[in-house]
């Protein structure tokens, strides 16, 4: 087994309505971004890649213990432990220094995100 490091970002842009944008278009590197876990160290599969561990985290963001891989309980347990929406389009996920966010069907590589 081998470790990534993971910074985890939501996108909380907003229109003049208060709606979000990104979950109907998705990510823009502009939009106004919120870091709600950094530099988490998680096991992985040391063949795991970018996209597999941000699926994970993905799925560690839905929080049900019996259904998602043991591997991504740290990530389950963060967001429970500090009340966080699941990830939705337009989030980002940054993994040993990649990022890729969520689209509309699965992942696209994206700048990483700054402060």
């Amino acid at each position: 087994m081998g470790s990534a490091t993971i910074t985890i970002w939501h996108n909380e842009e907003t229109d003049s309505e208060g709606r979000h944008p990104a979950w109907a278009r998705g990510y823009r590197a502009t939009d106004r971004l919120v870091r709600v876990m950094e530099d988490f160290e998680l096991t992985v599969r040391d063949s795991a890649g970018v996209v597999e561990i941000a699926e994970g985290c993905f799925q560690g963001a839905s929080r049900e213990l019996g259904v998602i891989p043991e591997w991504t309980h740290p990530v389950a347990e963060h967001y429970a432990r500090e009340q966080l929406r699941s990830l939705s389009r337009g989030d980002v996920v940054v993994v040993d220094g990649d990022a890729v966010a969520v689209d509309s069907i699965g992942w696209i590589p994206v700048s990483t995100p700054t402060a």
